[in-house]
């Protein structure tokens, strides 16, 4: 029978099951960010050498402002309050060995330093134009955690917080509304200041006219002349060129080349990343296979045997990242706008400006290829000759950069003068 006031066969909805409770409340939020990450290497691994940073970022954040929190605290307001504090961290927070709050305290310094350069330039009349420079440089400087950033830190906290669900330590998902919807992310997206990655262009003479590619290096293989110079006539990345193993350099069909591939402690941004990459003839004569054969006399693996890595991703481009941008700042070439990546920028424009096909310049770059015609009816595309002609296509020379095994006699100066050969 029907219960009383329904009509029978009719389904009505049911009520709402009320919430579980989360017997585990107490439960201490960074132990449970730590079961968290040993789940999440175990369902997936090698997640940690890709989201290790960040994990280990946020828990320092909540430890330094928030101190010894349970998944019970970890509320929608918890995460708000979290969120807008992370927003204020600068772009290369805790670096230097400072604290959550030090960082944003030596931040804020900044800008006032700088809003406060801009108010003497208005105190003594100066130029409309010198004043916009200068706010312009200001904003340029004033650089905090992106959006994208930050956004990325939402989804790791919403994982989390379902993680804490499914354990029963949280009684629901704190984060259901606080992470950003599609159309908030874009315009917290539009809204920050373009700075853009600019090919080194001209600039790019300065760089290759500094110490490290003009004076003699105690080591042939220093990586800091070595890594700047692969990236702009070769297009790699930093890791890629980082962690060239010896056994990687080959020859096909008598070209010398480099191929980028995985492999034990090597590791490739995506599957597009493995390629072949024909030597361009300006590395030879800057003594790369040479170095090849130093290595193989030492005994040495690895390409650049001496570089560190870092401890939480294995990676040799956190480290080297560092001290590129460090000997940027010293030498006054640094511009957030061209950083190590913008090399592989003007490798880019300039096989392109030569007339380098769209399929040969993916590939050099390892890009992935979106054409159908060449996917899947061209599978295996160009010959070796027309890579190796498109890296030589137009050999770009810096005046005055010193070969590394240069001995300084006549056959071989060690101050060549360099050209641009179209």
């Amino acid at each position: 029978n029907a219960p009383v006031g329904r009509t029978p066969g009719f389904a009505y909805r049911q009520p709402p099951q009320e919430l579980p409770g989360a017997p585990d409340s107490l439960y201490a939020l960074d132990r449970h960010i730590e079961e968290f990450a040993a789940w999440k290497e175990a369902e997936k691994p090698g997640w940690l050498r890709n989201a290790g940073c960040r994990l280990s970022s946020m828990r320092t954040v909540i430890r330094e402002a928030f101190g010894a929190t349970t998944c019970g605290e970890a509320t929608e307001e918890f995460w708000r309050e979290f969120f807008d504090l992370y927003a204020r961290l600068p772009k290369d927070h805790h670096k230097d060995g400072l604290t959550t709050f030090e960082c944003i305290a030596a931040a804020d310094a900044a800008r006032e330093r700088r809003n406060a350069d801009i108010e003497a330039l208005r105190a003594i009349d100066a130029s409309r134009g010198d004043i916009d420079t200068a706010m312009a440089e200001a904003a340029t400087a004033d650089r905090r955690v992106s959006a994208a950033t930050l956004y990325a830190y939402q989804q790791l906290a919403q994982q989390i917080m379902v993680f804490a669900v499914e354990k029963n330590r949280a009684p629901k998902n704190s984060m259901a509304k606080v992470i950003w919807k599609k159309k908030k992310l874009e315009d917290m997206q539009a809204a920050e200041r373009d700075a853009p990655r600019l090919p080194w262009g001209d600039k790019a003479n300065a760089l290759f006219a500094s110490t490290a590619f003009t004076t003699k290096q105690d080591d042939p293989g220093e990586p800091l002349f070595w890594l700047p110079v692969m990236a702009y006539l070769m297009g790699f990345r930093m890791e890629e060129a980082a962690q060239l193993r010896l056994k990687d350099f080959e020859k096909i069909e008598g070209v010398p080349c480099i191929r980028i591939q995985k492999s034990d402690r090597q590791h490739l941004k995506n599957r597009s990343a493995r390629r072949l990459l024909p030597i361009p003839d300006a590395l030879i004569e800057l003594g790369l296979l040479k170095l090849v054969a130093l290595r193989f006399e030492q005994g040495q693996e690895w390409l650049f045997p001496y570089l560190e890595r870092s401890k939480d991703r294995d990676r040799m481009s956190g480290p080297f990242s560092k001290v590129f941008t460090a000997y940027r700042q010293e030498n006054g070439l640094y511009d957030p706008r061209r950083d190590f990546h913008s090399l592989r920028a003007d490798f880019n424009v300039r096989i392109k400006g030569a007339g380098a096909i769209l399929e040969i310049r993916k590939k050099l770059m390892g890009h992935r290829m979106d054409d159908v015609t060449e996917k899947h009816y061209d599978p295996e595309g160009s010959g070796i000759f027309q890579f190796h002609a498109a890296v030589n296509s137009r050999r770009f020379y810096i005046s005055g950069i010193r070969r590394p095994f240069a001995t300084g006699g006549s056959e071989e100066p060690a101050r060549p003068r360099l050209s641009l050969v179209r």
